[in-house]
């Protein structure tokens, strides 16, 4: 309870008399809680209640006044089975799998009303929500006239303005949902008005109404808004949140003894036919609360079995051509890897053929041309060609140099040999002076050769 001031809905547990009916108390204002709606289940030992999850706000002072009921039937997938499953399988029928339903329909009495909740998977940044409409007029104009009366009521009818609410969890991992008024079937677009929060949920046992928000709301039926707020909530957070096999009733058949799994285990987002009457021009379900006896679902769940006895009949069809697919699919892989195959050999052969004609080829050149070179060539030796070395004479001595010698060297040394043969007073002075100048030109020929060289 989040405010005492605010009228509440407090869900009381089942006693051990009655375990099927919970008592619903109407408290807020300071004033004492007293009992106004008795919230009914079906008993699963019955054997029509099979497969189905039900539940009936009746008054409770009056059992025999039903305000509105909710049934609810889980959907049957089809597995997808591998071929190694299927062998497994002997090719046997394949179980069906229960799935909870993405909708459910509160259907209200007096008047005749049916109010689709569809529920709206989250994304990353959103969480999941159920929204559902409500009609703006709901009762019928009084008047005499036949036509009149042989209309339908304006709640089935499609050009009467709706509310539209949905049911949001209070956080990512938070069980409590809350109840906001996001808008009007003709606002359009470009409406800018943030959510209006009506009603809080809060751990499956109280229901707050915000009494200033609720007073906005603009509905005739005002009594079947309560209605729908107090068996959605109690659906959502038995169905979509507490999930089992337990919660719809369901036995394991001989086929899906060794493989049954709970309703936990499949996600409650499935994709697939929606369940129950989405057609406002509906038929109520023939589900008596009153006496929980054995035509607790009695035309309906007849109905269910015949159509099931369909699905399987279709299921085994569908098994059959699936098989028939795979063996066309492997014959057709099979073809395709033997073609492949004698594509890669053929062209292994190709090559092979080819690299025998270049060999042939190669061997036919060699034998033509390489033994006449050989023969030619026999006996020569090859050696790289190195220059001749220069010669100049000084002395009466011829001095090898690979350099060129300028001219002006060669005329000083035409004079200094020239000079060796003069006559002189003193020989002994003419010898070592020629031996000096000899030396010294010795000494310049050899540091013009080093020059050179080291710049070649």
């Amino acid at each position: 309870m989040l405010d005492e001031n605010l009228p509440f809905f407090s869900v009381k547990p089942s006693s051990s008399e009655n375990p099927f009916i919970n008592p619903i108390l109407l408290g807020g204002n300071g004033l004492e809680p007293r009992p106004v709606y008795s919230l009914r289940r079906l008993d699963p030992s019955l054997p029509n209640a099979k497969n189905c999850y039900a539940i009936a706000l009746y008054d409770s002072h009056n059992s025999e006044i039903l305000y509105g009921q909710v049934v609810v039937r889980p959907e049957w997938t089809q597995p997808t089975l591998s071929t190694v499953e299927i062998r497994a399988q002997n090719s046997g029928p394949t179980s069906q799998t229960p799935a909870v339903p993405e909708s459910f329909s509160v259907q209200l009495c007096n008047p005749d009303n049916q109010v689709v909740i569809k529920q709206k998977s989250g994304t990353w940044n959103n969480s999941t929500y159920w929204k559902f409409e409500i009609p703006v007029n709901s009762f019928r104009v009084p008047s005499s006239s036949v036509l009149d009366q042989s209309q339908n009521a304006p709640a089935l009818s499609n050009s009467t303005p709706k509310i539209t609410f949905k049911w949001k969890r209070d956080g990512k991992l938070s069980r409590d949902i809350a109840c906001y008024l996001i808008g009007k079937s003709t606002d359009g677009k470009k409406r800018k008005e943030p959510d209006i929060t009506v009603a809080y949920y809060k751990g499956g046992k109280t229901l707050t109404l915000y009494e200033p928000n609720m007073r906005r709301i603009e509905v005739e039926d005002t009594k079947g808004l309560e209605i729908v707020l107090l068996l959605s909530a109690v659906v959502i957070k038995d169905i979509f949140f507490n999930a089992s096999r337990e919660m719809f009733n369901i036995v394991p058949s001989k086929a899906t003894i060794g493989r049954s799994k709970s309703l936990s285990e499949v996600p409650s987002n499935i994709s697939g036919n929606i369940s129950g009457n989405t057609n406002p021009h509906y038929s109520r379900p023939d589900v008596n609360f009153q006496n929980l006896s054995n035509s607790v679902i009695s035309s309906t769940i007849s109905t269910d079995w015949s159509s099931k006895n369909e699905v399987d009949l279709e299921t085994e069809n569908l098994r059959k051509f699936i098989a028939s697919e795979e063996m066309i699919k492997k014959k057709s892989e099979e073809d395709e890897e033997r073609l492949v195959r004698e594509m890669i050999r053929a062209e292994d052969e190709e090559f092979r053929r080819r690299e025998s004609e270049l060999e042939k080829e190669t061997e036919r050149l060699r034998k033509k041309f390489g033994t006449d070179m050989a023969t030619q060539n026999h006996g020569k030796t090859y050696t790289s060609p190195t220059p001749e070395p220069k010669l100049f004479r000084f002395s009466g001595k011829t001095l090898p140099t690979g350099l060129r010698v300028p001219p002006l060297v060669n005329g000083f040394l035409e004079a200094a040999a020239r000079r060796e043969h003069k006559p002189t007073n003193n020989s002994n002075s003419q010898s070592s002076t020629q031996c000096i100048a000899g030396t010294g030109l010795m000494n310049i020929v050899q540091k013009v050769q080093g020059k050179k060289s080291f710049q070649l």
